[in-house]
């Protein structure tokens, strides 16, 4: 059982880009109907209310598939080189 716990797991960079990604269309999908909900227990119009979760759901989604193109280049590049200190 110790082997496994020491055992590290490989995660390619693409598999993790597509997790974030499906993480992030749930994440957005429940952020605009809340938002949107939210709206209408406010006594907003119905089209007011729409747009507001389709604004929600537009910038959820944008992020997070921004962070996974973010992670998804950043996660082979390779390391800053070290500045050489003036002597």
């Amino acid at each position: 059982m110790s082997n496994q716990a020491n055992e590290r797991i490989e995660v390619s960079p693409i598999a993790l880009a597509q997790a974030w990604r499906a993480v992030g269309h749930r994440i957005a999908v429940i952020a605009g109907s809340a938002t949107a909900f939210l709206s209408l227990l406010q006594h907003t119009p119905v089209h007011v209310a729409s747009f507001r979760g389709a604004l929600v759901w537009t910038a959820v989604l944008t992020t997070t598939s921004l962070g996974a193109w973010l992670a998804q280049k950043t996660w082979n590049a390779p390391p800053p080189d070290p500045t050489p200190e003036d002597s």
